[in-house]
């Protein structure tokens, strides 16, 4: 299942292939990517871009489990964008971020405002 059912990105794997970049200035991430071979990056919105890339797995179609960081866990989306939650491993605080342009990876760059 895939978070925007009218994805170019869809498969029947529980998989995605997107980039969703955030420009929010106190956001704790700039970026996660995801692949169709289950794997994720994510850059954290700090002094060193701090990069984690692991497996994800997605149990619900509104549920991202990344491993050994945390779960994102959509609120809505549409195909303009996407407002999801991050739960950390390390903190349980949740953290809100809206994504305001999607981008399939296979696709070419996306402006993001």
């Amino acid at each position: 299942m895939i978070i925007r059912p009218d994805s170019a990105a869809r498969t029947a794997e529980n998989t995605i292939s997107e980039k969703w970049d955030i420009e929010a200035q106190d956001s704790a991430f700039t970026s996660f990517e995801f692949n169709r071979d289950q794997h994720y990056i994510a850059v954290e919105n700090d002094t060193n871009r701090t990069v984690h890339f692991g497996e994800y797995s997605m149990p619900q179609i509104d549920v991202i489990d990344l491993e050994n960081l945390g779960t994102i866990v959509i609120i809505s989306s549409d195909t303009s964008g996407v407002d999801f939650s991050f739960f950390s491993l390390d903190d349980p605080e949740t953290e809100s971020f809206l994504i305001l342009v999607f981008m399939d990876i296979d696709r070419v760059t996306q402006e993001v405002i």
